[in-house]
């Protein structure tokens, strides 16, 4: 049953620290961090994440900017959550990390208070059939989220708001943003990718969405395994590996990942069109800079 609690004065955190198996730095979700009280905990603490073998319990360590080690201690434990719905990392993060911030606000939280943090989490992951129209049938059922990064011209630079600004969660509101054109000095770039799966996809292929490129597929680098496809604006011409000319127009550019070459080029076929269609009715003139 879900539960989650802060640690107390009386906790063994000793103990709870041995249940740990898996470890990783975290931060607070694009929403949450833009709470100004969460936005000075992050300031103050390095957050990790920590959970047992079975993914039954999760535990959170604060540990503060400046200590001399930077490594999560047992004394560093501030709060720990049971079985959750879903191995949904973003929803468990957020839930212990608020706990952790009532808990500074006030000696002892309630057991109201808990229920009402643990309410407002949203445990289910999307699909990528909900994510991604014309999807590879066995891509389907595959959890995954789409995340949002960019490319900056000299000069430029980026901030939380920037990423929350343009937070998208399906593929066509990615290229309604897109169609609308640059923006000065950024290029968006939206890359969906799996959660608690790693599928074997190890080539990729990436051409302008509006017309098939020339280049072959290539063997993705293994810190993209997780990648299915990347939908983001692109500079044709750049120099050297200088960044990209602040007011050169872009194109809209399509990478899909796939088992084998024949099959990534099938797979952006596959996914192209649709794309291409929500493109059209949302730039009815159809007229992209090349």
């Amino acid at each position: 049953m879900l539960n989650a609690d802060i640690i107390r004065k009386d906790d063994d955190c000793y103990q709870v620290m041995t249940l740990a198996d898996g470890l990783q730095n975290v931060l607070p979700s694009l929403a949450l961090g833009m709470n100004p009280e969460i936005r000075d905990l992050c300031m103050a603490y390095h957050f990790f994440l920590g959970w047992s073998t079975d993914h039954g319990i999760w535990m959170l360590w604060a540990v503060d900017t400046d200590d001399p080690i930077g490594r999560p201690r047992p004394e560093h434990l501030v709060a720990w959550l049971t079985d959750p719905p879903e191995k949904n990392l973003v929803a468990i993060t957020d839930g212990l990390i608020e706990l952790f911030r009532k808990s500074r606000k006030r000696r002892w939280i309630t057991g109201d208070d808990i229920r009402a943090t643990l309410e407002t989490l949203e445990f289910s992951i999307p699909t990528v059939e909900e994510l991604l129209p014309g999807t590879p049938d066995r891509w389907r059922p595959l959890p995954a989220r789409f995340h949002n990064h960019f490319r900056l011209s000299e000069g430029h630079g980026v901030y939380r708001e920037l990423f929350l600004e343009f937070e998208r969660f399906d593929a066509e509101s990615i290229i309604a943003t897109l169609a609308e054109g640059r923006r000065d000095g950024i290029l968006l770039i939206y890359t969906l990718l799996t959660e608690n799966v790693m599928p074997m996809e190890p080539y990729e292929i990436d051409w302008p969405l509006q017309r098939r490129g020339k280049n072959p597929p290539q063997v993705k680098a293994g810190k993209e395994a997780q990648c299915l496809c990347r939908i983001y604006q692109h500079v044709e011409r750049s120099v050297g590996y200088g960044t990209s000319p602040v007011f050169e127009p872009a194109v809209i550019r399509l990478a899909v990942s796939g088992r084998t070459p024949d099959d990534a080029i099938s797979n952006w076929h596959t996914i192209a069109k649709p794309l291409r269609q929500t493109l059209r009715k949302r730039r009815p003139q159809d007229r992209e800079l090349e």
